[in-house]
This record gives structure tokens, C-alpha cells and sequence, in this order.
């Protein structure tokens, strides 16, 4: 488009950089944000690109990482209907062909159905040669609602109970044959951190999120003596360290042997059970997209299906 460009910037426009919104105080904590990222090198002032007509900036881009880059930050001015499209695909492509020199060789970004104008900027990824290699879909539960009832054929035991030892092999064995990908990825060794499991009542971090679980909320499934599956329950953590009423299931599966009988069924009405005596008025979580087991489970149970996101993927070279 005649007159647009898009270009790095430098130290002394971070400031300029930062005005994303309308909010001061959160320009401010994207600015904040952004110089401990660049701090901790986890991005870089040659990976905030603006889309640059005259002296005005119609877009900001920002790459996160070295090497396999996620996505930071996207803004085109979605309202500007008639060149929308045209500056999201530029601003886009021509800020990848940049990192590409740079040296990067994959770029990731998410998309979900309640980000504003998902579609326009799903389109953009699509226009740059981005695929999707995931899907996800989300579901909520909201109090108020009766007390869940929960079928007594499984008996649960704590992990006080059972032991850490016995809870990391649990969550070992659950991951043969799953759906999810993380688990396909080997990813589950990650979830069964010995340092998770000895915090949880402290609180822990995973990925980008910090997590509480009460005294007893992590439980093994037994039917009949014989251990069928797992449960991992826990609240959302504030920036203060505290558990909030909100929560989520960190880890729920049924081991591949007992698989096929309906038992996640049972874990999910427990883990909500407890979420709901322990005054959680709202519980989320997903799924990916080929688990339709885990969906009908949440379907069942009464949860509300609420979302839908896409990973998407583009490999750069080398």
C-alpha cells in the first residue's frame, strides 16, 4: 500500500510503542511489561515492528522469543474497514519476513472466538501462510447451581493419602494413548513435577498462569481396589499469591485400561463437587478439539461450552 512501511523500533519510541490504548495506567503496564521482557531477553527492540504511514502509526507488532517466536502483541486499526485486511496481512508478513533475516525459524500465535475480531486476525494469520496445528474448546461452569451429585462407584483418596510417589506414577500411566497433545508431546512429565505436588497448597506456576489447590483436592479413583484415574482441582491464583473464586481442573484423566466405561464422568462431577464446596462461583477448562470424549463428559456434567481457539503455525526456515 502506497506510503506504508514497516520498520523496528529503537530505545527512544518504547514510550510511543506502548501507547496501546486509551488507558494510561495500562499503557503503562504494557511499557513496564515490555522492558522486563526485554530485559530478560525474552524479546527485543528489532522484534517491536510498527506499520509506519508518514509521521503516524497505523499498527504495532511485537514477536516474543529467540529462534520459535510467539506472538506478543497485534494491533491494526480494526475499525478502518475498507484497509483493514490490507494493513493486518502487511504489518504481519513483512514484520515475519524481518525476523525471518533475524534468524527466526518458527512463529506461533493463538487465536479465540472472544478475542475481539477474531475472525479478521485469523484471517490475517491465514493470508500469511500460518496454519492451524491445535484446536481447543473451552467450557464453564457458574454457580449458583445444586450441589453436584457425584455416582458412588469410584472411591477417591487424597494425595495426602496416597503419597507423592503414587500420584507422579498415576499421572505417568494416564498418559498412554491420550488425546491431548500435550500429553502426545510427552508434555505431561511436566505435570507431574515433584515440586507441584509438594507447593500446591503454597501455590505454583505453570506455563503463564499461578495456581492454589486446597488440602485434599487432588485425588486418586479407585473401583473395587483397582486405580482408574485422577483428579487435579485447583483455584487461580491472584497477583498477591491468593486463591481466588475462580478455578479450573489442571489435570483430569482416566488410566488407558479402565478407558471406555464412562469414569470421566465420575471424575469431573468430583473435581466440580469440590470446586463447588470449596465457594468457587466459576470453573473453566478446555479441551482439544479431537477429545470428544472429554466434551461430551463436560456436556453432561453441565458445564457450558463458552469458546473455541486455534494454535496457529508458521515455519520460517533456517
Amino acid at each position: 500500500m502506497t506510503g506504508l512501511h514497516v520498520r523496528s523500533i529503537d530505545e527512544g519510541e518504547l514510550e510511543a510503542f506502548s501507547q496501546t490504548s486509551q488507558n494510561p495506567d495500562f499503557n503503562q503496564r504494557f511499557k513496564e511489561r515490555l522492558q522486563a521482557a526485554i530485559k530478560r531477553g525474552e524479546t527485543a527492540l528489532n522484534q517491536c515492528f510498527v506499520l509506519e504511514e508518514g509521521d503516524q502509526w497505523r499498527g504495532r507488532l511485537l514477536f516474543n522469543g529467540s529462534g520459535e517466536l510467539s506472538l506478543g502483541h497485534f494491533e491494526v486499526p480494526w475499525w478502518e474497514e475498507e484497509q483493514q485486511a490490507q494493513r493486518a496481512r502487511m504489518l504481519l508478513q513483512q514484520g515475519l519476513d524481518l525476523v525471518r533475516q533475524q534468524g527466526a525459524v518458527r512463529f506461533e500465535a493463538g487465536m479465540a472466538t472472544d478475542v475481539p475480531n477474531w475472525e479478521k486476525r485469523q484471517a490475517a494469520y491465514q493470508a500469511c501462510g500460518m496454519a492451524v496445528f491445535r484446536e481447543r474448546v473451552g467450557y464453564h461452569w457458574e454457580a449458583p447451581k445444586p450441589p453436584v451429585v457425584v455416582p458412588d462407584r469410584l472411591q477417591f483418596k487424597p494425595l495426602e493419602e496416597v503419597g507423592r510417589s503414587v500420584f507422579v506414577q498415576a499421572i505417568r500411566r494416564a498418559w498412554a494413548s491420550s488425546l491431548d497433545m500435550d500429553d502426545q508431546a510427552h508434555k505431561g512429565a511436566d505435570k507431574s513435577n515433584q515440586d507441584q505436588l509438594n507447593s500446591a497448597r503454597a501455590g505454583f506456576a505453570y506455563g503463564r498462569r499461578d495456581y492454589l489447590a486446597r488440602p485434599g483436592w487432588w485425588q486418586l479413583a479407585y473401583c473395587g481396589g483397582a486405580l482408574v484415574g485422577l483428579l487435579q482441582p485447583v483455584l487461580f491464583r491472584d497477583g498477591a499469591g491468593q486463591g481466588t473464586d475462580n478455578g479450573t481442573i489442571f489435570y483430569i484423566a482416566v488410566l488407558p485400561e479402565h478407558r471406555g466405561r464412562g469414569y470421566i464422568n465420575d471424575l469431573l462431577a468430583q473435581s466440580t463437587a469440590l470446586l463447588q464446596l470449596g465457594g468457587v462461583g466459576r470453573i473453566s477448562a478446555d479441551t482439544d478439539g479431537p477429545n470428544i470424549p472429554m466434551q461430551r463428559a463436560f456436556e453432561r456434567g453441565g458445564w457450558e461450552r463458552h469458546e473455541q481457539s486455534w494454535m496457529y503455525r508458521v515455519e520460517l526456515g533456517g
